[in-house]
């Protein structure tokens, strides 16, 4: 289960969601399962507005850490 900023997170990711199809910001996911390679989340969802359904994949995107250690002695 999503708790704190993670579900913050998700909130917005919903909301920034918009239709294909009529460009609405109001859809909703109604099933959601890996990708069959496993290396994205698949995600249907519907236009609240339109009614028209669409498939959306979230991949992570790994980026190398970019933060620099320094060690004084």
């Amino acid at each position: 289960s999503l708790v704190g900023s993670e579900m913050c997170i998700r909130d917005r990711m919903e909301a920034a969601m918009k239709c294909p199809f009529c460009g609405e910001d109001t859809t909703k996911v109604i099933d959601s399962r890996p990708s069959d390679d496993n290396t994205a989340i698949r995600r249907r969802r519907m236009c609240e507005v339109c009614n028209r359904r669409f498939t959306t994949y979230e991949k992570i995107e790994v980026f190398p850490d970019t933060r620099l250690f320094f060690s004084v002695r």
